[in-house]
Parts: structure tokens; C-alpha cells; sequence
């Protein structure tokens, strides 16, 4: 979705404090891996770039960035990411599969699936799509997006970083008017905010054994 500055804040009555954010996921995780270590930022450029930053220092498999918000976030083509603080779900995932190149591409459409079982398992009978090859859809307009960015080093694999977003909380007005009739968000359909916090808590617990599958 193209950048457009807000006209006002969404409202998000169930935004933990934002110093609380790494343990109101943490306390609902399920995972061995996936969120383990988690870094919380207010605001960031863009997710997938912090990420890159610590995958190259060595991170290990697992770590996630996750922002209030973006100011930078960027979605396939180099198109631009509207996520303002408050708003959306703005997720990144270090990867470090041991699979041959050629698998990868297979990667962004499972993440799309792990969104998608997300999404279906909310109490709000929400019935989302997938559009390849990197789009979660709910009634004909777009909720989410995948990125994933792929560092090689001598023919292999040395990291993937699998940025999600999705358009959490916010109504109809929210959105810039260039926006209103093609993007979406969980309050917008469900009619309700969502805890952000247990959203990607959710996701993760959903994508750690669908990755593993897959990765073998």
C-alpha cells in the first residue's frame, strides 16, 4: 500500500503499554524458537532493514522486530508500506533455512498460508484469501502483505528476512481516502479492535511447526 500521512491516529483502546510489548508476547508463546528474542521498537523505518542490521551482526534464527509503527515499510515492487503507530502489525522474522535456493520462493507463500490459519482461528468468523504472491485478502480488499528479502553467501542461504504486515486496527476513515476502497483492516471487518500483541503471539505459535515442515 502507498505511504499517506494519517489524518488522525487510529484508535487502539488495547495497545499494551508500549514497554510491555515483548512480555505481553512472550507470555503467550508456544514456540521453541520464533520470538524468543524479540525486539520492540515505538517507530522504525522499516522492520526487514533493522532486521537485516541484526542477522548480519549474527543473530540467531528466531529473533523478531516488531514497531508500533513504520515510517519506511516497504512491500513487493518497492512499493511503500502504509503503516502508521497504532495501526498495523508490523512484524519481521530472522530465517536461516537449510534448504537449496531454489525453495525459497516457496517461503512467502507459507508465511501467506501461517497469516491466513491466523486470521481463520480469530473469534470473528473472518474468512481471508490469498492473492500470490503476497497478499492476504478480506472481502475483496487487501488486510496484509508479505516481504521476504534473501541474503546469499557462496551459492547458500545466509539469512531470509520474512517481513508480515497486517492492517490491524483502524476504521474506514482511518485510512487515507486513496486507500478506503482497496485495503482493510481486522476492526474494519470483524467491527472491533484486536490486540496486536496477541495477534503476533498467535502467528508465531501458527508459523514455527508449518516452517519446520516445510524447511524438511
Amino acid at each position: 500500500m502507498r505511504d499517506a500521512p494519517p489524518t488522525r491516529r487510529p484508535a487502539d483502546p488495547v495497545r499494551p503499554p508500549e514497554r510491555h510489548w515483548p512480555a505481553e508476547v512472550q507470555s503467550r508463546l508456544a514456540t521453541a524458537c520464533l520470538g524468543r528474542s524479540l525486539i520492540w521498537l515505538p517507530a522504525v523505518d522499516s522492520t526487514n532493514r533493522r532486521l537485516a542490521e541484526e542477522a548480519d551482526a549474527g543473530a540467531p534464527e528466531g529473533l523478531v522486530v516488531a514497531a508500533d509503527g513504520q515510517t519506511a515499510g516497504r512491500g513487493r515492487l518497492d512499493h511503500t508500506w502504509w503503516s502508521p503507530p497504532g495501526f498495523t502489525l508490523a512484524v519481521s522474522i530472522l530465517l536461516r533455512p537449510a534448504v537449496p535456493l531454489d525453495q525459497v520462493a516457496s517461503l512467502a507463500l507459507l508465511l501467506g498460508l501461517a497469516v491466513r490459519r491466523t486470521l481463520q482461528a480469530l473469534p470473528a468468523g473472518l474468512a481471508p484469501q490469498l492473492k500470490w504472491p503476497n497478499d492476504v485478502w478480506l472481502n475483496g480488499r487487501k488486510v496484509g502483505g508479505i516481504l521476504c528479502d534473501m541474503r546469499t553467501e557462496s551459492g547458500r542461504i545466509r539469512h531470509v528476512t520474512a517481513g508480515i504486515g497486517v492492517n490491524v486496527n483502524g476504521a474506514r476513515q482511518d485510512f487515507p481516502p486513496d486507500l478506503r476502497d482497496t485495503a482493510t483492516s481486522l476492526q474494519r471487518t470483524a467491527g472491533k479492535p484486536w490486540d496486536r500483541a496477541a495477534l503476533l503471539a498467535a502467528l508465531l505459535n501458527t508459523l514455527e511447526p508449518m516452517y519446520r515442515i516445510w524447511e524438511r
